[in-house]
């Protein structure tokens, strides 16, 4: 529970800081054993190819895969981001 909750304020954090958003949308939905969370926004996105200088998506991705979960970003360039997470429900 604590991973799951520090991978969403670290989502939302990025989304708030760096996205210049109008919209956060947020879907958390358990469905076949796994806890899947969703969060998207309408920003300007990034390209997901670059490095980035800080440590928040390594940190989200090493959270997940500590608890055999999966760990995804899309991003496009004007068209906003999602992140998603998917644990196996304990």
């Amino acid at each position: 529970r604590r991973d799951l909750y520090l991978i969403f304020k670290e989502a939302i954090a990025n989304a708030a800081k760096y996205s210049n958003c109008g919209k956060v949308e947020i879907d958390f939905d358990v469905e076949g054993g796994k806890v899947i969370l969703r969060i998207s926004d309408d920003g300007r996105g990034f390209d997901v190819s670059q490095k980035r200088e800080g440590n928040g998506l390594e940190n989200m991705k090493r959270r997940a895969a500590m608890n055999r979960g999966r760990f995804a970003v899309e991003s496009k360039i004007g068209g906003g981001t999602t992140v998603e997470i998917e644990f196996p429900q304990h």
